[in-house]
């Protein structure tokens, strides 16, 4: 599809892999995380952006739109969490150190069911999150 993938180094730090991301001037710096609230109680998706003026907005919007569709909790209103603006708080979603940065929470991994979703389906996640981006960008 024309894509080129570049994957960090995991024993790096996040100066690293945004220094990496400049470097090979990629079009789009995506982070993938599970999230924790400490509770075990919270659900859901998340990402984040900046701020509502951010280049990655329209495209952290595709990705979570089509990842919330195939989420189990679609029917529990407090899981559609949507897209959070980061303000300067994230590295990863921070205009001034990536040009179009976006952090990804994908469900909560201190949440049986929320944990047990993201095991059992990474490679239909991963799949999915792909897919937005290339019918993003084509």
């Amino acid at each position: 599809n024309g894509v080129t993938v570049y994957r960090n180094r995991s024993s790096g730090n996040i100066n690293a892999w945004l220094s990496e991301s400049n470097y090979v001037k990629s079009d789009l710096h995506l982070a993938i995380h599970s999230n924790a609230s400490g509770r075990g109680s919270a659900r859901g998706i998340e990402i984040y952006v900046d701020k509502a003026t951010s280049p990655s907005l329209s495209i952290a919007t595709n990705i979570y739109q089509n990842l919330y569709a195939i989420y189990p909790g679609q029917n529990i209103p407090y899981t559609n969490r949507g897209i959070k603006y980061a303000d300067g708080s994230l590295g990863e979603a921070n205009d001034a150190f990536i040009p179009c940065g976006t952090l990804i929470e994908i469900a909560y991994h201190d949440n049986e069911e929320d944990a047990r979703w993201i095991v059992e389906n990474r490679e239909t996640i991963g799949k999915n999150i792909a897919s937005s981006i290339i019918n993003y960008y084509n």
